[in-house]
């Protein structure tokens, strides 16, 4: 298949952004002094991975209209109603959108397999701790990162991504974690890039940050979710061109 910048973006990790400005940091050093640089770095971070990420679903779609036209008319004319690919919805959209093209170009047995799941989930939260290992960033949020360390595993479950049944259609989570993105990722996405904290004041009573599911309100479990929806789609995008290749190789 010819070379294009579309396919090297989508296949591009989206860590690599996350680890440019973790090193980036690494001159600064951990004293007390740099404790009030976490917050807008982790933000600004967290505000670049979930940018690349929306520009990169917008890339899939736009790779899906250049093959199968009658996407194409619908994507064009917003009947898709993406918007800017950042909430769950239309992540899960894209997502049914590549299932069904990959299903489209001959593969018509189960695109997403148990061992594929686990893997993802595998490689997120060890490429999140990888990220952060002996970092001062993970100085920074000693607290945060042990408590994530402590809730991830029982958090992501091979049983909450990439459903496919005729019932419920494909889903690219299940309900705990179709909460959680909307309310840790997409929340915090909000109230940052619209910059909400600096007039709006309710903050989070105290019972809540009590609360034990609290403390997945951090961006080590942020981060984590982001780079386990950009391996199921660069996994999706992959299998989509090769399938692709397969279908123009039989015409």
């Amino acid at each position: 298949m010819h070379h294009n910048i579309h396919a090297d973006f989508i296949l591009a990790p989206i860590q690599e952004i996350l680890a440019d400005g973790i090193n980036a940091c690494k001159g600064i050093g951990n004293g007390i002094e740099t404790q009030p640089l976490s917050e807008y770095i982790l933000s600004s971070l967290f505000l670049k991975a979930t940018g690349a990420q929306e520009q990169k679903l917008k890339c899939i779609c736009w790779e899906i209209a250049t093959h199968d036209y009658d996407f194409r008319y619908k994507f064009i004319s917003g009947k898709t109603q993406l918007g800017e690919c950042s909430d769950y919805t239309s992540k899960n959209k894209i997502y049914s959108f590549l299932v069904q093209q990959i299903g489209k170009l001959g593969k018509k047995e189960d695109i997403i397999e148990d061992a594929t799941r686990k893997k993802v989930i595998s490689e997120a939260i060890s490429k999140t701790k990888a990220l952060f290992e002996s970092t001062n960033v993970l100085d920074w949020g000693k607290r945060d990162f042990i408590s994530y360390e402590t809730n991830i595993s029982s958090r992501l479950t091979d049983g909450q991504i990439l459903i496919n049944n005729q019932q419920s259609g494909s889903k690219l989570f299940e309900s705990v974690l179709q909460k959680d993105y909307d309310e840790i990722v997409y929340g915090h996405r909000n109230r940052l890039a619209h910059n909400t904290t600096s007039y709006q004041r309710h903050l989070p009573k105290l019972e809540t940050i009590a609360d034990e599911k609290y403390s997945l309100h951090n961006y080590f479990y942020r981060y984590t979710l982001l780079i386990l929806i950009d391996l199921i789609f660069i996994h999706l995008y992959q299998e989509y061109r090769d399938s692709l290749g397969d279908y123009s190789a039989h015409l």
